[in-house]
């Protein structure tokens, strides 16, 4: 059994998804979801037990390329070749963009947020630069809105 599960974690953001522990804490190594990933079989279990109250965090638009967008995912350094995009996903009027990258050599799924931020954007300083000039890859923990979710849930059956 997963020792993660979706749920909304806070009452002061209710219509958002985290990912939090089974106990509700916080992660505090968010690099198991963010850069080592989970299995598809892990993320189905995990999905399978979330529950869905349809709220509604914010519009999001799944109409990108995403061939355009992988550089922009991945942190310099990272293999190009070795990822590619299982999910991609922007949130309507913000910068931000959600997406899932399935490792192409242990098909693991890897979760993130990323964008194309300057030093005004509140959490700047904990994002990571990307491959791509001028856009930043977060590596916390994923809150997504219930569209993401069942996207990628649709994706892994």
């Amino acid at each position: 059994m997963s020792d993660i599960e979706i749920r909304h974690p806070k009452k002061t953001n209710p219509k958002s998804f985290w990912i939090t522990n089974i106990s509700g804490a916080a992660i505090c190594k968010p690099k198991n979801i963010s850069e080592n990933g989970r299995s598809k079989q892990e993320w189905k279990k995990i999905l399978s037990r979330w529950n869905n109250d349809g709220e509604i965090h914010c519009d999001m638009d799944y109409s990108h390329n995403t061939n355009d967008y992988l550089c922009k995912t991945l942190l310099p350094g990272e293999d190009v070749d070795r990822y590619k995009i299982f999910l991609l996903a922007k949130e309507v009027n913000s910068a931000y963009y959600k997406c899932a990258i399935e490792d192409k050599c242990n098909g693991n799924i890897i979760l993130r947020g990323f964008g194309e931020f300057d030093d005004s954007w509140e959490n700047f300083s904990k994002l990571k630069k990307s491959q791509e000039d001028n856009w930043y890859v977060d590596l916390s923990r994923l809150a997504a809105d219930a569209t993401f979710w069942n996207k990628f849930k649709e994706l892994l059956n």
